[in-house]
This record gives C-alpha cells, structure tokens and sequence, in this order.
C-alpha cells in the first residue's frame, strides 16, 4: 500500500503520519489489494478537517471528516467513514446477483403486503406441518424445550390431532377434538 500524508495550511508533524497509518490498518482488514491512500490534513480557520482518498484493486472511495477542533478526531471521523463504505462495499461485491434479486423481491413482496393491508379475516401466512405420533407427556416436554408457544402432535392412543399450548399463567392447556 502506497501512502502520501499532506498537510495543507497545517503543520504535518511525524506524529500524524504514524497516526493515520495505523488507523488505516484496520481499514486494511475490511479492503483487500489497496493500491494507494491519500491522507489531506488541512486547516480551515480553526476547523481541522481529515479528506481521504483510498483507491484498491477493484474500487475507489473518497470521504472526508467532519471539521473538528482537533485534526486526531477529524482523522478518526474520517476513517471510521472509510471502514463503514468499504463494508458497505464488500457486502455488495460478495452478495451475488441472484441474492440481491431474491432480498429485492422478498422486500418488494413485503412492502406490497404492509400498502395492502391485511383484513381481520384474511389468511396472511399458511403453514404446513408434519404430526408426530406421541403421547400428551412427550408433547409437553417438546413445547418445554422448544420455546414455542403451542405444539401441534397426533396422540398415539386415538389418533386425533391434538395442540397443546402455554398459557399466561405458564400451566399447559390442551386442545383436542370433540369427535362424535
């Protein structure tokens, strides 16, 4: 990584230059193949403000830091800048097409059922499950470890779907069907 650290109506003392490329290691994690990093610390007024340009292998980034009071934290804003885009970056470059396609349809649908809008009789979610044969105890100790709020089983004596289900008071309750 080629680095350049100027200082523009600012004295560049050896002590920034190290700061900035130690901060720019972390930077390094998240960006693999960076080419070449400018580093411009200037001064406006009294404002101190940090402007970074990294250009790697397959992208190039510009950000620059909110004018501060001191140039260490105009630096840190600045670079902090920098890891979150690269982040952003990577993310997207390692997100295939087929996966973007898939998450922008998935919001698409989701956003078409909040405009929508769901009616107090409208089935919003159909789910299907298979019953496992068991007794009303290994139901109960299914809904105790799998943290849900109801479990639907197939009693092994009669044959009937059954639900069991917690209730507010944390007791069980169960819910069979009245066959005549």
């Amino acid at each position: 990584m080629q680095l350049k650290v100027t200082g523009r109506d600012f004295p560049l003392t050896r002590s920034l230059k190290d700061y900035v490329e130690r901060r720019l290691e972390r930077v390094e994690r998240h960006v693999p193949r960076i080419i070449r990093v400018d580093a411009i610390l200037r001064m406006e007024r009294n404002d101190h403000i940090a402007d970074i340009r990294l250009s790697a292998a397959k992208f190039k980034l510009a950000v620059s830091g909110r004018s501060t009071e001191s140039m260490y934290a105009s630096i840190d804003d600045a670079i902090g800048k920098l890891e979150r885009v690269s982040m952003r970056q990577k993310e997207r470059k390692i997100q295939t097409p087929r996966q973007r396609a898939i998450r922008d349809h998935r919001a698409r649908a989701a956003r078409q059922d909040r405009e929508a809008g769901a009616d107090d009789g409208d089935v919003v979610k159909v789910t299907k499950l298979w019953v496992k044969p068991m007794s009303v105890d290994e139901a109960m100790l299914q809904l105790k470890t799998l943290d849900y709020s109801f479990f639907v089983f197939q009693d092994a004596e009669d044959s009937h779907v059954k639900v069991i289900y917690r209730r507010n008071d944390l007791t069980m309750g169960l819910i069979e069907p009245d066959v005549a």
